[in-house]
């Protein structure tokens, strides 16, 4: 099997952890697809690039930004479906866009992690939930600038990201407290904020996450704590912005939310959800690339990133020609 098959196969089964992360897969997918191509015409990797780049997207709609990177790399190919494009030219073409994409979304969660690392206050007490390697780069930041804090983190099942997470911040030398989901709202109340990371951002600036953000949300609104979203621009759901409902995954595994002996009766039935939707009232604000925002404003955030990539790409060509 070729590399960009498995890297599609990977994503489609979600074991590449954390949106970012499959967008960058994603788009050396796409790159790979076009190198491995031999003996094809244009229109051949033309209708391959096109088809690999649906898969992609569609694995996990909880997981827009690997939609978003798929539909910048082969803008042009669906654009212009009339030209006659030579094999070498969309080589080029989605090297060069793949690139600008990787590189504004890295740069951008980068920036993140800096505004974030400001919003932690020394002394401060902070609860989390599931994996967000943008968390941990933020709190990482923010511990070597010197502030001292410690943070609560829950365990994320029934995959347990919360594990991983715990281990990343301990090593990092941050006193952490590890806890079932259930006790989150108990210990929310000790809490002085509430951090979580994003894999969707929603046009109206509602947020998709991990099962158990709804939750953690409407106890922080209880208990009067200030909850953030943290996340990049790039994470907006492009569809959402025309109004088109976004899907959650559905996980077929059933991760060993029931025991195996329960398994054999027919009349169980087990549902794993992995996302949901938390509204944008309940949510503190942004921590985006361009500072703290309310979470409403992330269309307008979007709209700046979007001319900027295109941007980036029109001088690219400019160059090229």
């Amino acid at each position: 099997m070729q590399e960009a098959e498995q890297i599609i196969e990977a994503v489609e089964a979600m074991t590449i952890r954390g949106a970012y992360l499959n967008a960058v897969r994603a788009l050396e997918a796409l790159v790979l697809l076009t190198k491995e191509a031999s003996d094809i015409n244009g229109v051949t990797l033309q209708q391959d690039l096109l088809f690999a780049a649906e898969r992609l997207a569609s694995a996990n709609p909880s997981w827009a930004v690997v939609g978003t990177a798929c539909s910048f790399t082969t803008a042009p190919l669906r654009e212009q479906p009339d030209r006659q494009w030579e094999v070498y030219e969309i080589q080029e073409m989605i090297s060069t866009r793949a690139r600008i994409f990787e590189e504004g979304i890295t740069q951008a969660q980068d920036t993140v992690t800096d505004v974030g690392a400001r919003v932690v206050q020394d002394g401060s007490t902070i609860i989390l939930m599931s994996y967000s390697l943008t968390m941990v780069e933020m709190l990482r930041k923010a511990w070597e600038s010197g502030k001292r804090f410690s943070v609560i983190g829950t365990e994320s099942r029934p995959n347990y990201e919360g594990h991983e997470m715990a281990e990343r911040i301990v090593k990092i030398g941050v006193p952490y407290t590890l806890i079932t989901d259930a006790a989150l709202s108990h210990f929310v109340e000790g809490a002085d904020m509430g951090l979580i990371g994003v894999d969707t951002l929603l046009g109206n600036g509602d947020v998709i996450n991990k099962i158990g953000t709804l939750p953690m949300a409407l106890a922080c609104k209880f208990f009067g704590k200030p909850l953030y979203a943290i996340t990049s621009s790039f994470k907006i759901s492009i569809p959402s912005l025309n109004g088109e409902r976004v899907g959650l995954k559905v996980v077929d595994d059933v991760a060993g939310i029931a025991p195996d002996e329960l398994l054999d009766y027919q009349n169980l039935r087990v549902e794993n959800l992995f996302f949901e939707v938390t509204p944008a009232h309940l949510f503190a604000g942004l921590i985006s690339e361009y500072g703290v925002y309310p979470v409403t404003a992330a269309r307008l955030l979007w709209e700046r990133t979007w001319a900027r990539l295109n941007q980036a790409a029109a001088g690219q060509e400019a160059k090229d020609d």
